[in-house]
């Protein structure tokens, strides 16, 4: 495995905080990439810039395989009846078997995009509905006496929970993503 350091990473001319805060932290690092994605205080999008730089296509196709395969049953439980998206990922499975060509693979990813657009478009729509009915129930709430003034007060902590948990969840996703990572790159030592 090719060492990463600060000159390899400048090669690749990389965003002017990115590479400070590298440099600020680890002025001398010259370690493997494995190495790399098990540093705490990187950011997740700078450790996966870094990895689409310097891996090959077939170890980031599997990547994004392993990723999408975690995730997968979550779209098939808002949409059972599209299958677009595992129809997608059996063809990347031919691909990455050497069963299929990149046209192939091209064409499945399409198809799976399409998909992914109906699903943004409808969980749009249903974020648009809700913050609307939201918005709604705090004017209500404005309007209503003292105990709907605190009612409002505690769905406030309840939305800031939320958005805490959903966050704390979107980082649980990252270390994922990042182990699978790990694993396919320490496969290649």
């Amino acid at each position: 495995m090719k060492k990463i350091t600060i000159d390899l990473i400048k090669k690749y001319r990389p965003c002017k905080d990115g590479i400070k805060n590298f440099e600020n932290k680890y002025s001398k690092y010259n370690d493997t990439l494995e190495n790399l994605l098990m540093l705490e205080d990187i950011s997740y999008s700078d450790k996966v810039w870094l990895a689409t730089k310097v891996l090959d296509k077939m170890t980031l196709v599997q990547w994004s395989l392993d990723c999408a395969l975690m995730v997968v049953d979550n779209f098939n439980k808002e949409f059972p009846d599209d299958n677009r998206i595992n129809e997608t990922l059996e063809v990347i499975k031919q691909y990455i078997n050497g069963e299929v060509d990149e046209s192939a693979a091209e064409s499945a990813r399409s198809a799976a995009e399409s998909a992914v657009s109906a699903a943004e478009s409808a969980a749009w729509s249903a974020m648009s509905s809700a913050v609307s009915a939201a918005e709604s129930a705090a004017w209500s709430a404005m309007s209503a006496a003292e105990s709907a003034r605190s009612a409002a007060v505690s769905s406030a902590g309840l939305a800031a929970e939320s958005a805490r948990l959903a966050e704390s969840a979107e980082k649980q996703q990252e270390d994922i993503n990042l182990s699978l990572l790990i694993a396919l790159v320490s496969e290649d030592v």
